[in-house]
């Protein structure tokens, strides 16, 4: 093979004695095996796998990267390789331009210590990804469009959160019976029509490859590329998971008198229309209906306290809400960051207490209309935060 080498380190934090500056900036494909330490990542690996950016002034983020001036590598082989050096991958490679990654045994963890990123995070080459066997902890791998066919160890434990979030190319994953850590956001927007569980996890099942906790109380996790539009959600839940929806093509959803809560992120990026939360639901967190871009209705239950930080938000189609006269608190979020939400309609008599005004959030919108109790109008007129709202009386 062209531009192809083959290393093997007796000692680790040797692997510069083994290549040449041009050798760094022109081999297509290395493979090494034998002992790798950290020293060979943040000296050589780095500099073999970062394509650095250019920008037109220091205050830009959004340079583009400068691919001309790159180094040629597309294959790094590390399967063979022993890292010694603890028990984190080392980060390494920003902007990383390697279309196959085969990590080194040894490693407990794909994400270096304290990281919530790999720097292959985004990247738009990276289309095979190898862990090794042992590896406990993996992710950090969210938006690379065209990574496909990954295969989770039997020792996975956990899938960190929106580890392949955006992932789009992936089609199908078997979860380990050994993971325990998992959410919906570790897959979300990916190609998934179905998980794949392993029917001897301890911590969850799968029914019609939707992913509930082993006791069925918690959906956990529901496939992005579900074949139907429709989904009626079973009766034994009681709660709907941290980002359980995220980026799901539902159109239309069924929630059951069971469930009492819904987590934040629950249905992020979803295609919903319609949501009606039924009246047993008494807490909602933040995020859960956030870029849901094609919202028309969205039902609030009466029971609920506290409606959170950006709850809704960028949601363009929902231009009305009616908040139960349960409500307390709400977040200014959820108005001041909401462009297309022209009506409010508020059964409370006293203004609920309205949070985040002291956080520095910018409300720059006129001739947002609050429809409260008719008594209720100078009350409303005068409360932090809702004297924004052009205020009306119910007719």
């Amino acid at each position: 093979m062209d531009n192809y080498k083959h290393v093997h380190l007796e000692r680790p934090n040797t692997l510069e004695q083994f290549l040449s500056e041009k050798e760094i900036q022109e081999l297509v494909s290395l493979k090494i095996t034998g002992f790798l330490g950290r020293k060979d990542f943040d000296d050589v690996l780095d500099d073999m796998c970062t394509v650095w950016n250019k920008f037109e002034n220091e205050d830009d983020e959004d340079g583009e990267p400068d691919y001309d001036d790159a180094p040629a590598i597309r294959h790094l082989d590390l399967g063979e390789a022993v890292f010694v050096d603890g028990e984190y991958l080392p980060s390494f490679g920003y902007q990383g331009q390697l279309e196959s990654l085969i990590l080194p045994q040894c490693i407990k963890s794909v994400l270096d210590k304290g990281e919530e990123e790999t720097c292959f995070s985004g990247s738009d080459m990276l289309k095979k990804l190898v862990f090794p066997e042992g590896v406990k902890s993996v992710g950090g791998f969210s938006s690379c469009r065209y990574l496909t066919g990954i295969v989770l160890p039997e020792s996975v434990e956990e899938i960190h959160p929106f580890g392949f979030c955006g992932c789009e190319s992936i089609g199908s994953i078997r979860i380990p019976a050994t993971v325990r850590n998992f959410d919906g956001s570790c897959f979300a927007g990916c190609h998934i029509k179905a998980y794949e569980l392993d029917v001897n996890n301890p911590y969850f099942t799968a029914i019609d490859g939707v992913i509930y906790t082993k006791d069925l109380s918690t959906l956990v996790a529901f496939p992005s590329a579900y074949p139907n539009n429709h989904f009626k959600v079973p009766e034994t839940t009681q709660v709907i998971g941290k980002c359980a929806f995220m980026d799901s093509h539902l159109i239309t959803i069924e929630l059951p008198q069971s469930i009492t809560t819904i987590e934040e992120w629950a249905f992020h990026s979803c295609h919903l229309h319609k949501v009606e939360i039924p009246d047993s639901v008494t807490e909602i967190g933040c995020l859960t209906f956030r870029f849901c871009h094609e919202l028309e209705e969205l039902i609030l239950p009466n029971g609920l306290a506290d409606i959170p930080d950006q709850m809704i938000g960028c949601c363009p189609n929902l231009h009305y809400l009616h908040i139960p006269a349960s409500v307390k608190t709400i977040d200014c979020t959820n108005f001041a960051w909401s462009d297309d939400l022209r009506t409010v309609m508020i059964e409370t008599h006293r203004p609920p207490k309205m949070t985040g005004l002291d956080e520095g959030v910018i409300w720059n919108k006129t001739g947002q209309v609050l429809i409260v109790p008719n008594e209720s109008v100078p009350l409303y007129a005068k409360a932090p935060g809702w004297n924004h709202f052009i205020v009306k009386g119910q007719e």
